[in-house]
């Protein structure tokens, strides 16, 4: 794949309007919100999941993967994430009450497990079929990250999401490489309060920390918008001038290496 799709690109639910989930090879996505429905039978091709947090909203097709695809599976599914968002996952979601934890349970005929689970560090590097994916510290209301992406020299940044965020403005000045920036953009202005304590963002907010940058000589992609939203803040995202080539993701979209 030369582009990243684009599978889920909302942060809700909406007619039409799925969760958070972009593919970055055949067999690569980073978060979970939405597998199964766009990609259909090949959705059994996925083996690698990376993580950025917990919640429900990027994590939530992971049950339905595994078990749709449970008796044809020849690989673990490898999942990766913060020791955070690994232990909630397992705790309040693969526990045996909400829905099985296949981390338990052995592939059919196969001494291997249908599930892997990798604790990672901010530090990490990991290097899949000539793509490079390396987590960065966010800042959200749990453990959180993003993922920096490279391939063909270049490097794509999902942030995921996250509120004001200075660690994230250093990263972003010392990626020389930067190609594209997948950024969070989740309430109307009018929300700034509610945006701060959920720490995500609004396009004031987004327009104040991408002006404390030094330069933008990278393509902007703004996703997780709240569906209820989505005409009123994309109407304010066309009127801020740092903002006025940003692209705003949809489910389909994708992002070109």
């Amino acid at each position: 794949m030369e582009y990243i799709e684009v599978l889920g690109a909302y942060g809700g639910k909406g007619c039409g309007k799925n969760t958070t989930c972009f593919r970055i090879a055949q067999n690569i996505v980073i978060d979970a919100g939405n597998i199964i429905a766009p990609l259909k039978e090949n959705a059994a091709a996925i083996e690698h999941i990376f993580l950025t947090h917990c919640h429900l909203d990027h994590v939530i097709d992971i049950a339905f993967l595994i078990d749709a695809f449970y008796a044809i599976k020849t690989k673990p599914l490898n999942i990766y994430g913060l020791k955070d968002t690994i232990a909630s996952l397992k705790e309040h979601i693969l526990n045996w009450k909400i829905w099985p934890d296949f981390s338990e349970l052995d592939l059919l005929d196969k001494s291997d497990k249908s599930i892997m689970f990798y604790e990672i560090n901010y530090a990490d590097k990991f290097d899949i079929g000539g793509i490079q994916i390396e987590p960065f510290a966010t800042c959200h209301t749990v453990a959180s990250c993003g993922y920096k992406i490279t391939k063909n020299a270049q490097a794509t940044m999902i942030t995921s999401d996250t509120g004001v965020c200075e660690s994230l403005l250093e990263e972003i000045k010392n990626t020389k490489n930067l190609k594209n920036l997948v950024i969070e953009c989740s309430f109307p202005s009018k929300f700034k309060k509610l945006a701060l304590d959920s720490m995500h963002l609004t396009p004031a907010l987004l327009e104040e920390e991408l002006g404390k940058l030094d330069k933008i000589d990278f393509n902007i992609f703004i996703n997780h918008l709240k569906p209820f939203y989505e005409s009123e803040i994309i109407s304010e995202i066309k009127g801020i001038d740092i903002l006025h080539n940003a692209v705003v993701l949809e489910d389909g979209s994708k992002i070109e290496y």
